[in-house]
């Protein structure tokens, strides 16, 4: 994959991030919480359409999300009753693992639909805003760790 493809990946990334911040609550602790400022949808100039639309793109995601993560309760018991067996079951902890990947597999892939359906969303202008705004904070983040000791 070529830098181009790569950067534009990331950019979708955390600009779906910032994009949903702007019209989604915080999720409490999420790791993007710090993303989420009001004043993102001013910036981009989101209509209410749009936002609504972004809305309706979160909630059907989380509701994906939602049912995907039922299977880790599982896995976590799976694993509890293997650790607590007396013997060590390999196959057992095989299929254990690649049920929980094939998981992530798939919970990555609903997110990653979900960013391309908000970019289908916004404008080209608010994709590019959305990239300024994603590439100053890149800066800001890198100027801030240099200063760091």
């Amino acid at each position: 994959m070529n830098a181009k493809k790569v950067m534009l990946a990331v950019l979708v990334g955390v600009g779906l991030t910032m994009a949903q911040g702007a019209v989604a609550k915080p999720e409490r602790g999420g790791p993007d919480a710090f993303l989420l400022q009001p004043r993102l949808a001013e910036k981009l100039g989101l209509s209410d359409e749009q936002k609504a639309q972004i809305r309706k793109i979160f909630e059907d995601n989380k509701t994906v999300r939602d049912s995907l993560g039922g299977d880790r309760r599982v896995h976590a018991e799976q694993f509890k009753a293997l650790m607590t067996s007396p013997t060590f079951d390999e196959a057992k902890a095989r299929a254990i693992l690649e049920g929980e990947q094939s998981e992530r597999l798939e919970m990555h892939i609903q997110q990653l639909k979900a960013r391309h359906q908000v970019l289908q969303v916004l404008t080209q202008e608010q994709r590019d805003k959305l990239q300024e705004l994603h590439q100053m904070r890149a800066e800001k983040r890198q100027k801030g760790h240099r200063h760091e000791g």
